[in-house]
């Protein structure tokens, strides 16, 4: 019984350092590898206003995330900026 308990206590252990391990990866390989989801990716507007701007400049009913026809604007990837 003893033994038992050890072991589901071991086990415990090292499913909660075997997380902060991949914690650390995921935050890790995120700066270099923008395509790793992470919780903070869920929602990536800071504000309402922002998600209304998007919505009425560059999101198309018919084709997704598209920009609308004669629109202008940019975007900032990996600290560039990028005229469309």
């Amino acid at each position: 019984m003893l033994k038992n308990l050890d072991l589901i206590i071991f086990f415990l252990i090292f499913l909660i350092f075997f997380e902060i391990f991949l914690i650390l990866v995921v935050k890790s390989f995120k700066k270099d590898f923008q395509w790793i989801i992470n919780i903070d990716d869920e929602f990536p507007f800071k504000s309402k206003t922002e998600l209304k701007k998007f919505l009425s400049n560059s999101y198309n009913n018919n084709t997704g995330w598209d920009r609308n026809k004669n629109s202008s604007g940019y975007e900032i990837l990996n600290k560039k900026k990028n005229i469309l």
